[in-house]
């Protein structure tokens, strides 16, 4: 049987195995290397975790005021029926303009006839003033005849009726 010591060799050290002091000095540069280097990947891993604890703050952040920005179906359902009411008020805007437009056509059609039934009126006032003066007239001539026939004789009617 074998002994359970492993043969040493003088020119060399044993392995460290975490029991002895080991100094900075005596460590190879490889050592110091991978030292390095497991620094800065746990710097790098550290930062990571950072921000990624913030990315997820801000997520969550921005979830819940989106939710609080966002719109129920209550909410919904009230401006579908508000912009009904608009649709309404519209279409009733439109008939009412529908009739304005309606009356305005029949005011204009009632003004020219007014305007004709004014140039009629106008035209009828002149022959009539026209006509009173031909009776005007035709009574000058009347008492014209009545007082030369008076003074040089009887009239040819020979009825006396004047007036």
């Amino acid at each position: 049987m074998e002994s359970s010591n492993p043969p040493t060799d003088p020119g060399r050290q044993p392995p460290n195995t975490g029991t002895q002091p080991v100094e900075p000095e005596s460590q190879p540069a490889s050592m110091a290397q991978l030292d390095r280097k497991l620094n800065t990947r746990t710097y790098i891993g550290a930062a990571a975790a950072v921000m990624a604890l913030a990315a997820a703050i801000v997520a969550i952040v921005l979830a819940l005021d989106a939710q609080d920005n966002s719109a129920s179906k209550a909410d919904v359902r009230r401006i579908e029926q508000q912009l009904s009411g608009v649709a309404k008020d519209a279409s009733a805007a439109e008939d009412a303009q529908a009739s304005i437009d309606s009356l305005s056509e029949r005011i204009d059609a009632l003004q020219d006839s007014v305007d004709a039934a004014a140039s009629s009126s106008d035209e009828q006032k002149k022959r009539l003033e026209v006509v009173e003066g031909d009776i005007e007239d035709l009574r000058q001539q009347v008492s014209d005849l009545e007082s030369s026939s008076g003074s040089g004789g009887s009239s040819p009617g020979g009825g006396g009726n004047s007036g």
